[in-house]
């Protein structure tokens, strides 16, 4: 036991499962052929004793055959059972990470909400609202002031003119 080792990661764990999953595959391919070439051999041995009119050995290699056949469509399966429990692993593997991410976001979120009280807000912008009222009322009246202190009789007289025309 290791007791001072650390716990892997889930992605070590995925990793190391998908290995193992991957050399069970690669060793069923490897007797699935190992199978074929029996088949073929088998089918050879088949056409020679039909051949040679030997009925008996015949039958007991077309059950052989039979058997093999079986026992090939089984691997097959197998080997298709194998790759989709790898599936199977990658997909929880993302579906963990997703749900720790939303995890961590829903955390940041609280954090966010807990710093920003409303009420707060709501008196900052009542007062930013005044404070901005405020200085359109004194855009206001030094547009007027200097309106007036540059506008003479004469300015009128021409801004008459001007409507006149």
């Amino acid at each position: 036991m290791d007791l001072f080792r650390k716990k892997p990661t889930m992605k070590e764990q995925v990793r190391e499962s998908q290995r193992g999953i991957t050399k069970g595959v690669r060793e069923i391919d490897r007797e699935l052929l190992a199978l074929k070439r029996e088949e073929d051999k088998l089918i050879r041995e088949i056409k020679a004793a039909a051949k040679g009119n030997n009925q008996a050995a015949t039958r007991v290699l077309a059950k052989s055959l039979v058997r093999l056949r079986a026992q090939i469509t089984t691997l097959q399966a197998s080997a298709a059972q194998l790759k989709g429990v790898g599936h199977n692993i990658t997909t929880a593997a993302a579906t963990a990470t997703v749900s720790s991410a939303v995890g961590h976001a829903s955390k940041a979120m609280g954090a966010l909400q807990q710093q920003m009280d409303p009420v707060k807000m709501q008196r900052q912008l009542a007062a930013f609202s005044r404070e901005n009222e405020r200085l359109d009322m004194v855009g206001e009246m030094v547009g007027d002031t200097l309106d007036a202190a540059l506008d003479g009789e004469e300015t009128e007289e021409e801004t008459g003119e001007l409507v006149s025309q």
